[in-house]
């Protein structure tokens, strides 16, 4: 039985693969396409944020790491120096005589730890460090305000800081590079060696 030309070209277009053409290539309609684009962006609108604060996070342990370092570095220091404080002033870089960086320089020998990784201000830069000597405010205060020797300061500081170890930072970001994974954004290291993000001083778990 002779098959008629109409029925071959049947056979031969129910026998042609789903989604191709004549060309036998891959086709998507304009409708697939901007389903597709669709969907990438809101992948990407959901996953953008995330990686956003894993980087932050990231930075955050790194600058929390470096405040460790210097608080090891400052222990070595006062244990030479008859358990004082460093007699400096708040910030200063490392060529000035009266600066945290030259009184460190025999016990940290990295002094990108000075810098913090979120630090997009230009503080280190400027400054020397990221980071505030808070016993430097408190001696050029008791001096200026109080009279205080600068012979005894330092020590009178450190006492004040050995009766709440706990409370009071020692070294702490200059600015709140940190929001908004912390309310101050700002991370601290404390006389007992600890480090943790700053806690605002109207917090009651300050006050404790």
């Amino acid at each position: 039985m002779e098959t008629s030309p109409t029925s071959r070209r049947a056979v031969r277009l129910a026998g042609t693969r789903p989604g191709r053409g004549r060309s036998g290539r891959f086709g998507f309609t304009l409708i697939e396409l901007l389903v597709v684009m669709g969907i990438i962006s809101l992948l990407i609108g959901l996953t953008m944020p995330a990686l956003g604060w894993a980087r932050r996070s990231s930075r955050r342990a790194a600058c929390l790491s470096n405040l460790h370092q210097i608080a090891i570095g400052m222990t070595v220091y006062m244990g030479d120096n008859k358990g004082i404080l460093p007699y400096v002033m708040p910030l200063g870089k490392m060529e000035e005589d009266d600066s945290l960086l030259a009184a460190l320089k025999k016990y940290i020998t990295d002094f990108e730890v000075f810098v913090c990784p979120s630090d997009d201000t230009g503080v280190a830069e400027e400054l020397g460090s990221s980071y505030d000597y808070y016993p430097g405010w408190i001696m050029w205060a008791r001096e200026l305000f109080r009279g205080e020797n600068p012979k005894t300061v330092a020590r009178s500081t450190t006492k004040f800081y050995e009766l709440e170890p706990g409370r009071w930072p020692v070294m702490a970001d200059a600015e709140g590079w940190h929001k908004p994974l912390d309310e101050l954004g700002q991370n601290a290291s404390y006389w007992d060696g600890s480090v943790a993000p700053l806690i605002n001083w109207s917090d009651p778990k300050w006050k404790k």
